[in-house]
């Protein structure tokens, strides 16, 4: 039998607290079945953190999620199997979703990487800005889609949207959709998904029915 543990911050199903901030450097975070920024509420992740997730969870975000890495410290977001053998392997965790009440939220160096869609944004800005912006990040290795809108409101800028199972992006239902200098690809060259013939990259302002109508 070979067990292993980990001096870690757990969360565990609850709402962040309103004004409050991820900083430990040294020890991660866990996030055990997901966790919530609240309504109205604005939730700091600074510099050099490492959040690692369990195969449920998801954060959801009804208000506005800052995460502020930096060139030299990058936030990480990953599965909870932290282990180089399955470091490529997609959807060990849900991902990040911004849920239609969600503002202003910001992502600068960060790698989200091995879940199953790695951030959803769901429905327009209502407020004239964008309900996310992205800089200087990574989304990879997502079992479903790397990032992924719902009439979404996404900005990004130098970003790198790879390996994800279907798509590196799809947009839904229409959105407002900037991409500044960023990377879409799908290699598939690790033995972890099927070979696939579809587009990687998709926008579409409708729903089709099973029968493609």
């Amino acid at each position: 039998l070979t067990a292993y543990g980990w001096d870690a911050t757990y969360v565990r199903r609850q709402s962040l607290p309103c004004g409050g901030s991820w900083t430990n450097k040294l020890k991660p975070y866990v996030i055990v079945d997901g966790a919530l920024v609240p309504k109205g509420c604005t939730f700091t992740i600074r510099e050099g953190v490492t959040v690692y997730n369990t195969p449920r969870s998801t954060l959801f975000v009804e208000g506005t999620l800052n995460i502020e890495g930096t060139a030299t410290e990058r936030v990480k977001f990953t599965g909870n199997k932290p282990l180089y053998g399955v470091k490529y392997y997609p959807s060990q965790w849900v991902g990040i979703q911004f849920l239609p009440a969600s503002i202003n939220s910001k992502i600068k160096f960060a790698d989200i990487h091995n879940a199953a869609i790695g951030i959803r944004v769901d429905s327009s800005s209502n407020n004239g800005n964008y309900k996310l912006t992205m800089d200087h990040s990574t989304v990879m290795h997502c079992g479903t889609a790397c990032l992924v809108g719902v009439t979404g409101s996404i900005k990004a800028v130098n970003c790198a949207f790879a390996e994800g199972g279907t798509f590196t992006f799809y947009g839904l239902l229409g959105g407002d959709y900037e991409f500044v200098h960023c990377t879409f690809a799908n290699y598939l060259s690790n033995g972890v998904y099927p070979a696939r013939k579809d587009a990687q990259f998709a926008i579409t302002n409708t729903l089709r029915d099973d029968y493609g109508r």
